[in-house]
């Protein structure tokens, strides 16, 4: 397909104004193709999550799809840049953006299920979601970056023969929307309409591509034939240095996402904000006047390496409140600073300009899927922030050749006698004397040494050293009996004396005194009696109810407030906490009391919007991971749906335990908007969270109007409806009902 003359002939894109208009119209089609693809990450996301029970680890799943399909849109580049003629690519770009538009409007239908998932997991059933549903698309963006890169370099615009401001406006474009889309996007116009006005975005987006190519297929000897890239070298340890950063800062941003999703739940806000910062430096480090000089750089790695090792690693204190978030993800940026300023000063010339990007979309796919796949499957706990955290600090000794600096030699006779004391050192001598604040002092020494640039080696190797000792130490951790990592998160079993606890992500789930009759176990922590969760097992609303629905198993603490004649079913998404429960050398809930209740595994409200009604006369909301109930169980939508689910005389009861939010408020909404009223009751404030025998807990009740369950306790209390903290499928604005931050992080 070729471009018509007559455009060019008609003098639509003179000489001179093709050199005003071409930046112009270059930077508005960079600015809108960086702006549609990450405005689908997190749309995308949002639409796989009821696959996923809310799991954090939908959105690396998620961003590892986008680095797959951005790799695939480079290498598309880089065989298209070969055709001899520049409107050759034009044409054939012109129909690849056809193809994508007869896929709008941008939707993703979960209820088409992936065969494959079978074989490969729920990882592998959202990568096949994620690919049908949007894969063309995202491919055709992606190449957008590149290759408007290539067109503009064709042109006679000003900066034609260095591009890479429009990769700064690219990183502009991806900015702005991801920090409009939790804060106006999704919460005005709803994932559904703004799904639409992407779709017609996205068509627009093709015309203005095609305005902008018209400057570049003029008769310019730079239009005519393409640089033959397959003549030009390049240094292998100059691409293993461009890879190596890529993979690190990229593998950064993900685990951090892990960690913040881990503490917090998986809320839009939490998934972007890392995600945004790596923008950001991006932005700032790809600029011919750098944000800060090198010189201070020198100064400024090497203490955010020793910052986050602190807050991550180590960890010698324990600190309330934002700031060690804030100190992470400080720490974070500048290093993701460093590197990306340290890219931009190895960047090639635009003849390899598509093995750049190829080589940077390549190590994104293996830091996404190191995140994703690897670490979830291979590792027991969460070890990947130590792990990228120990490629950080060792970054700097890849050097490329022009660096001609090379440390003294007795840097590396030193490295040995370290060695050799620390292996003839006594291990008991070595734990007391290995503590966290010792180490955190060794990382600060660390730290200071590469200031030097001789010293370097030694301050590194001292600084991965401790991070290496506090690896083995945490893999081995006292006490802990049992560790396992599913997709939805990681699990623990710990042992102090007689007390049993399950852990779940970073939150005490359930526990058991083996030392007691195991026939008849008692319930702890948020299950124990003495809890409001606790009052509603021993109330005489669920003692005479014959039907009751348990959202989320746990070690089936809540079956203990069980009666042999009660018909229980329990709906639990993790196979791994089904698999702890049942197994009666851990725990015995399920065992004592759980024969003849049923055990469904899947999504719960999936699993319910598939079922008749099974008028339960209590409904006990119990999901979540890291002590943090997901949002999609919380909309009014999910409400509606339990309700359908209750008997006449039934009620939902809601476990809204949370450091970060106050539940109350969602729940209250919605069952305002069904004509339910709200009751909450909380026990333990300023109880340790860690009191086996009644940790702090808060549970909301949500009955019809005139109808109040009769509980023991004269505690409870209405809750007025908050109308503003909504939360509708279409719109999750959880971050509305967020607390002030105040627990150690």
């Amino acid at each position: 397909m070729n471009i018509p003359t007559s455009f060019l002939k008609a003098g639509i894109l003179n000489a001179s104004g093709a050199k005003i208009l071409s930046p112009v119209l270059f930077t508005l089609s960079i600015l809108l193709s960086a702006g549609l693809l990450f405005m689908a990450q997190p749309l995308m996301a949002r639409g796989v999550s009821p696959l996923t029970g809310g799991s954090s680890t939908t959105w690396s799943i998620t961003i590892f799809f986008f680095q797959m399909m951005m790799l695939t849109g480079y290498l598309y580049v880089h065989l298209l840049a070969k055709l001899p003629r520049i409107r050759h690519q034009v044409g054939i770009h012109v129909i690849f953006w056809l193809c994508a538009v007869g896929m709008m409007p941008l939707t993703l239908d979960l209820q088409v299920r992936s065969e494959i998932a079978t074989y490969g997991g729920i990882e592998v059933e959202i990568l096949f979601h994620l690919i049908s549903s949007a894969g063309i698309p995202i491919i055709f963006l992606g190449s957008n970056i590149l290759l408007i890169q290539i067109w503009y370099g064709r042109t006679r615009g000003p900066s034609a023969h260095d591009p890479y401001f429009l990769f700064g406006a690219s990183n502009v474009g991806a900015l702005i929307t991801l920090i409009a889309y939790p804060v106006v996007a999704e919460p005005v116009a709803g994932i559904e309409r703004l799904s639409f006005i992407w779709s017609v975005l996205f068509a627009c987006l093709g015309i203005l591509l095609f305005i902008s190519a018209l400057s570049t297929t003029r008769d310019h000897p730079d239009a005519k034939t393409v640089s033959r890239i397959e003549n030009q070298t390049s240094d292998i340890r100059t691409v293993w240095i461009w890879g190596s950063i890529a993979f690190v800062s990229s593998s950064l941003m993900l685990a951090i996402t892990t960690r913040l999703g881990m503490e917090f739940g998986s809320t839009p806000l939490l998934w972007i904000i890392p995600v945004a910062l790596y923008l950001v430096t991006y932005l700032a480090g790809f600029q011919s006047k750098p944000m800060l000089s090198d010189r201070a750089m020198v100064y400024v790695y090497p203490l955010a390496v020793f910052t986050m090792v602190l807050v991550s690693v180590t960890r010698p204190f324990e600190v309330s409140g934002p700031w060690p978030v804030v100190a992470l993800l400080l720490s974070f940026t500048m290093i993701c600073l460093h590197l990306h300023r340290r890219l931009y000063s190895l960047r090639p010339d635009t003849s390899r300009l598509t093995v750049f990007y190829l080589t940077l979309a390549l190590a994104g796919v293996f830091g996404g899927a190191f995140n994703a796949f690897f670490a979830p499957t291979l590792m027991k706990g969460f070890y990947e922030l130590h792990l990228v955290a120990l490629a950080a600090a060792a970054l700097p000794l890849l050097k490329n050749k022009a660096d001609t600096n090379h440390a003294p030699k007795w840097i590396g006779l030193g490295l040995i006698a370290m060695l050799v004391t620390i292996l003839t050192i006594d291990p008991i001598d070595m734990t007391r004397i290995l503590n966290p604040v010792n180490l955190s002092v060794i990382v600060g020494l660390g730290a200071l040494l590469m200031i030097r640039h001789q010293l370097r080696i030694l301050g590194i190797s001292l600084v991965c050293t401790v991070t290496v000792i506090t690896l083995a130490y945490d893999i081995r951790e006292q006490g802990s009996v049992f560790e396992k990592r599913s997709f939805f998160s990681i699990h623990k079993i710990s042992q102090d004396g007689p007390l049993r606890t399950y852990i779940n992500g970073s939150v005490a789930a359930g526990g058991q005194f083996m030392d007691r009759s195991l026939t008849s176990p008692e319930p702890l922590y948020q299950y124990h009696q003495t809890t409001s969760l606790g009052h509603v097992g021993t109330s005489d609303a669920w003692n005479n109810s014959e039907r009751i629905g348990i959202l989320g198993l746990g070690v089936g603490s809540m079956l203990a407030y069980r009666s042999v004649w009660q018909q229980i079913k329990v709906y639990e998404i993790d196979p791994e906490i089904i698999s702890i429960a049942l197994d009666p050398t851990r725990f015995t809930f399920v065992k004592a009391f759980g024969s003849g209740a049923s055990i469904i595994s899947g999504d719960p409200r999936t699993v319910l919007e598939a079922e008749k009604p099974n008028r339960f006369d209590v409904l006990l909301i119990d999901a979540g991971n890291s002590g943090e109930t997901p949002p999609h169980l919380l909309t009014v939508e999910a409400f509606s749906e339990y309700v359908r689910h209750l008997d006449h005389d039934g009620f939902i009861a809601i476990n809204a335990t949370s450091d970060n939010f106050n539940l109350r408020l969602p729940i209250s909404a919605a069952a305002e908007v069904l004509g339910f009223e709200t009751y909450a009751l909380e026990t333990g404030t300023g109880v340790s969270k860690n009191t086996a025998t009644g940790s702090p807990t808060l549970t909301v009740i949500v009955s019809r109007p005139g109808y109040r369950p009769l509980f023991t306790h004269d505690g409870w209390g209405r809750v007025e409806a908050s109308p503003d903290h909504l939360l509708m499928d279409d719109s999750m604005d959880i971050m509305r009902s967020v607390k002030p931050f105040s627990r150690p992080f």
